[in-house]
């Protein structure tokens, strides 16, 4: 009787034992679900809120565009497509775009579908599409990140869209609030789309492609062999980049074996960049253009692209770029820890992206021996962020997977280890203070002092002038204030009646001559 009472109290117990243990199980479960659900909660509200910064950032940016009007080249190279469509209509000014291209190809260089659209420039539509405009631009570049990110954060790292959300708006902030030039990155039409609009479409065309690459699905092929014909016929300070993109993947596709399609795929879409880049290059007009620059031999210009990238880096320091960065880490931390990926090899990972990053320089290195225009900087800032922003996150990574403490000390950890090294960096290498002004603030300063609504009523001036009997145009030049200096302004007609962009000005208003002038 006695063993049966005792057996029937260790069954007891072991019962009573494994009900707690279940409890605790389902308790411990309990409290990860707690823990997800409230990170979830609070990357939500993250999300929203920068969703709403970075709206409020662009408004100014986009409002200023009212107060935008088209400057120098954009008469000249618009000038006969504006008298085709006044005389044949809209055909009639598409086929006298492709008329200047063919002509341009011959005689001075041969990006054609960015040469397409110099000569189709808005305002020989009305003044009113030149000021909607840079709002479009604007909004094509944060399209255009959103696009790239997506199949990377939310189809690669199984990211959830709120972080896609998050990551895109920091990254698009960067981009438009500390561009260098803003005019001619947005507001001056020939040059921020043949730069700044390309660089867009090269953005949306590898967010297609690494779409393509996961899904294998071939109908995307079509539009991106369109894209990718496009992009081959613009400037070459983005498609060096996207060209040497476009091997390494090819390369690691091959290494992870991909199949046969995807493989094919992704080497038409080469092929194709390839032939519209040959067809770019061998241009007549591009032999007649170096005939009259000073450039250089490719080592030279890649050695001096490399050591301008290394500038940037030094010149472009600002406190923004590393609140941002730090922002991210805890968000970094949570992708990492999602994926299996091992994140190996990060100082290869930041040097061979330094390379392409600094690729970009290479074209007007070679060409004219100089860095370029301003434009040509902002395409640099622009892959700048990417660049930053992406080698962060593999170094996060790298240390995540490697790094066996406890989670809490690697949220607390990552952030000050950085600040320490930005730190020693800012005291020992950068140069000056680190930028703290925004575009965005700029530019409301300038819209809510009066400074754009001044410039403008001088512009209006010229209107009344435009639209007056006179045949010969004689314009004050323009007094512009400093916040809107190589913003709204970069460039104004010539004193000189017989400067092209004059002859073209003036006929395009049908008149007889325009200058300005100083007294």
């Amino acid at each position: 009787m006695d063993n049966r009472v005792d057996m029937n109290n260790k069954i007891d117990d072991e019962i009573d034992m494994k009900s707690k243990n279940d409890d605790s199980s389902k308790n411990d479960d309990s409290n990860k679900i707690d823990k997800s659900n409230r990170v979830d909660n609070v990357l939500y509200y993250v999300a929203v809120i920068s969703v709403i910064v970075l709206l409020v950032a662009l408004v100014p940016m986009m409002w200023l565009g009212r107060y935008n009007h088209a400057l120098g080249d954009d008469f000249y190279y618009g000038l006969n497509a504006k008298q085709a469509l006044d005389s044949s209509g809209i055909v009639g000014a598409l086929k006298a775009a492709a008329e200047g291209t063919k002509t341009q190809y011959n005689i001075w260089q041969g990006t054609y579908s960015a040469m397409y659209l110099m000569y189709l420039p808005p305002q020989i539509f009305g003044d009113f599409f030149y000021k909607l405009y840079p709002a479009v631009l604007i909004g094509m570049l944060v399209i255009g990140v959103f696009s790239l990110l997506h199949p990377i954060v939310v189809k690669m790292m199984k990211a959830p869209a709120k972080e896609w959300v998050i990551i895109s708006s920091v990254i698009s902030f960067m981009c438009v609030e500390m561009v260098p030039s803003m005019g001619e990155a947005f507001y001056w039409y020939n040059g921020s789309m043949y730069y700044t609009g390309f660089f867009v479409l090269t953005l949306i065309f590898f967010g297609m492609l690494i779409n393509y690459v996961i899904d294998g699905d071939w109908v995307r092929l079509i539009p991106l062999c369109v894209i990718a014909a496009l992009i081959a016929g613009a400037n070459y300070a983005s498609l060096i980049p996207a060209m040497i993109l476009m091997v390494l993947l090819f390369v690691g596709l091959v290494i992870k074996r991909a199949s046969a399609g995807r493989l094919i795929g992704t080497a038409l879409v080469f092929v194709v960049t390839m032939i519209g880049f040959v067809i770019s290059v061998k241009a007549p007009g591009n032999a007649l253009r170096q005939a009259t620059s000073y450039g250089t031999t490719p080592v030279k210009a890649i050695l001096k692209s490399l050591y301008q990238a290394f500038n940037y880096l030094r010149g472009w320091n600002n406190v923004w770029m590393y609140a941002a960065l730090l922002l991210l880490t805890p968000l970094f931390i949570i992708m990492v820890k999602r994926v299996t990926y091992g994140f190996k090899l990060p100082l290869l990972f930041i040097v061979l992206g330094f390379g392409i990053w600094a690729s970009a320089s290479c074209p007007t290195f070679y060409a004219q021996n100089n860095g370029g225009a301003a434009r040509v900087f902002d395409l640099s800032w622009y892959m700048l962020v990417l660049y930053v922003y992406a080698s962060w996150f593999y170094l996060v990574g790298w240390a995540v997977k490697r790094i066996r403490v406890k989670e809490k000390y690697i949220y607390i950890g990552a952030p000050v280890t950085f600040l320490v090294l930005y730190a020693i960096l800012t005291i020992l290498y950068l140069p000056g203070k680190p930028q703290v002004n925004l575009n965005s603030v700029q530019v409301a300063k300038a819209i809510t002092s009066g400074d754009a609504k001044y410039y403008e009523e001088q512009y209006q001036e010229r209107v009344k002038l435009i639209e007056s009997d006179e045949q010969n145009l004689v314009f004050k030049v323009y007094d512009v204030p400093d916040s809107l200096m190589y913003v709204l302004w970069v460039g104004d007609l010539s004193q000189d009646s017989s400067e092209d962009n004059n002859i073209a000005f003036a006929k395009f208003y049908k008149k007889e001559s325009a200058r300005t002038t100083s007294e």
